[in-house]
């Protein structure tokens, strides 16, 4: 099933909540820039990419990147809204923020240095912008305009922006 009509039939089933899109990819202006000539088809072995799927068979994983805007814009026509759109970077700075301060607290009062910690080690392949922190992206749809991005998205912009969507336009009741 492609992606247009997953994200129909989530919202036929979805009540009441929240879905949560991670995956590599772009906004449609960064998918369609004119200096990206590699296309959307990525294998990626060990964190590292390639560009050859028929290379070691099965030693790699293959993957196209997402329009996120598109998706956005198919979501909002099947009825859900837009309430978060971020990088891993942001997403993780966001979703950690307590717990890394707590951390920082914790080695200031033993006199450890906080990036010894094992926890920030593993976290910074995850946010780096050179490792994955900019490759995946995060999409908040909910069922409930009045819904709230949770911490996750605190450093994020401006969703619709971020995805070149139109502002929401409110009726005026004259």
């Amino acid at each position: 099933m492609n992606a247009l009509g997953w994200i129909n039939e989530i919202s036929s089933r979805l009540h009441r909540g929240f879905v949560l899109v991670v995956d590599y990819g772009f906004s449609r202006d960064e998918y369609y820039k004119p200096d990206r000539t590699e296309g959307t088809l990525a294998c990626y072995s060990r964190h590292h990419r390639s560009f050859n799927p028929l290379e070691d068979p099965g030693g790699k994983d293959i993957t196209a990147h997402v329009d996120f805007t598109s998706l956005a814009e198919s979501a909002e026509h099947a009825g859900l809204h837009v309430a978060g759109y971020t990088d891993q970077h942001h997403f993780m700075v966001g979703a950690t923020e307590s717990y890394l301060m707590q951390i920082e607290l914790e080695a200031r009062l033993s006199g450890l240095r906080p990036y010894h910690h094992q926890f920030l080690r593993k976290l910074k392949t995850l946010m780096l912008p050179a490792n994955m922190g900019m490759a995946f992206k995060y999409l908040l749809l909910t069922t409930d305009a009045k819904l709230q991005a949770g911490s996750g998205f605190k450093f994020a912009r401006e969703p619709r922006r971020s995805l070149g969507l139109q502002p929401y336009v409110v009726a005026s009741t004259v």
